[in-house]
């Protein structure tokens, strides 16, 4: 039987669940040991991104690189720059920037490789 899989994009905090053999909803945890991942993106050494604890850890250190409260974005016309550190209306949004659908692409493919490694992991046992 095939497991029954559900992904919440919050605006917060993201989570992946699947129903067990009883039908019974379990969180899967993350690999940083958490039940709820961040939903913050962090972009250093160019394409590199960081999702979850590790991109809300660096807020501190590098703010302008953290993009937030990337849900409440997506009916606006809007782009994050990550040279100005801030959404900006996208006609003036330069290459690098990243649209509110781009940016939850990034968060929700952590949830999903999650969910692969506990499948591939399921069918090695």
């Amino acid at each position: 039987m095939s497991k029954i899989i559900g992904i919440d994009l919050g605006t917060t905090y993201s989570a992946i669940a699947q129903l067990d053999d009883l039908g019974n909803p379990e969180v899967l945890s993350s690999t940083d040991s958490n039940r709820k991942i961040t939903a913050s993106v962090v972009y250093t050494n160019g394409d590199k991104v960081i999702v979850g604890d590790k991109a809300l850890d660096a807020l501190a250190a590098t703010s302008k690189n953290v993009i937030s409260e990337t849900k409440r974005q997506m009916e606006n016309d809007v782009a994050y720059s990550v040279a100005k550190g801030e959404w900006v209306e996208k006609d003036e949004a330069e290459e690098g920037s990243y649209t509110p659908a781009q940016v939850s692409s990034f968060i929700l493919s952590k949830p999903v490789n999650l969910l692969l490694n506990v499948k591939v992991k399921s069918k090695k046992s």
